[in-house]
């Protein structure tokens, strides 16, 4: 049974779109949840732009402690350039809610930190199986990075 005054520890796997962006920097601000990682997935924006925007929403809310791990481009089993084809046809994509930048085309200030040297999928499996029984995943978004992670284990 789990200590109530443990906190829990969590990966957020993301595409910080404004709804995304909430409920991080609600998460940092429990004390009853320890985030361990940031990872970050295409959906509100492309893989560049979510992961961009955690690594700036980590850096403002002064968590330039937490890793941010980018994560897949497009789904399993179609290339990158085959998903680019199909989301051509959808009106505006996310756009329409979350801006061409994922953010509500809110000003992005300028960061300095980095994604880890380890893409989500690889962050995932070496954090569970660092903290056995203890991580819970926090899907925000698509959920390929974790897909990925249960095939490749």
């Amino acid at each position: 049974m789990r200590n109530l005054r443990t906190p829990i520890k969590v990966i957020i796997d993301t595409d910080p779109g404004v709804d995304d962006a909430f409920a991080i920097i609600y998460a940092l601000n429990r004390p009853e949840i320890e985030v361990l990682g940031v990872t970050s997935i295409f959906g509100n924006a492309g893989t560049d732009a979510t992961t961009r925007n955690a690594l700036a929403l980590l850096e403002m809310a002064g968590r330039t402690d937490i890793p941010v791990a980018r994560g897949c481009e497009n789904p399993i089993g179609m290339s990158l350039a085959e998903w680019q084809e199909i989301a051509k046809g959808f009106p505006r994509g996310a756009k329409n809610v979350h801006g061409d930048n994922g953010l509500g085309g809110a000003a992005i200030p300028e960061f300095k930190q980095e994604p880890i040297d380890l893409h989500a999928v690889d962050f995932i499996l070496e954090t569970i199986k660092r903290f056995p029984g203890e991580v819970v995943l926090v899907p925000l978004g698509r959920l390929t990075n974790l897909a990925a992670a249960i095939i490749k284990d």
